[in-house]
């Protein structure tokens, strides 16, 4: 069984071209407001817009259950900054980079190591 760190369901905010061509910049803020996840992801890769639902998972192995409309990414966490009653972990997703700040620490997220982020539709 693969297991699951993090489990996230929230609203995409907002789509933004970034500073390079063809990269887009999503902002996701989670149903309970307790989580922001920005990713930066290529246009060719794109599986939701702005004002989608969407659901954002983060396991320690690829996942066996993969929608053709899922993005699935090996993504290496490379810095954990805590700040106040805030903690914020950055990842590198084939180099793109996918920042996740949340109001609760989440102790399963080791730094220097790879995990597997995926983001879906609904």
């Amino acid at each position: 069984m693969v297991k699951k760190i993090l489990a996230i369901k929230g609203d995409v905010k907002s789509v933004e071209l970034g500073k390079i061509p063809k990269i887009y910049l999503y902002k996701i803020i989670s149903s309970d407001k307790e989580t922001i996840v920005n990713l930066e992801l290529h246009e060719d890769l794109k599986v939701v817009e702005e004002g989608d639902r969407v659901s954002l998972e983060i396991f320690e192995e690829k996942p066996r259950r993969v929608g053709e409309k899922d993005f699935v990414g090996k993504g290496y966490l490379f810095k954990i900054e805590r700040e106040d009653s805030k903690s914020k972990y950055i990842f590198s997703i084939g180099g793109f980079i996918m920042s996740l700040v949340s109001n609760k620490s989440i102790n399963e997220l080791k730094n220097h190591k790879e995990y597997y982020i995926k983001v879906s539709p609904g």
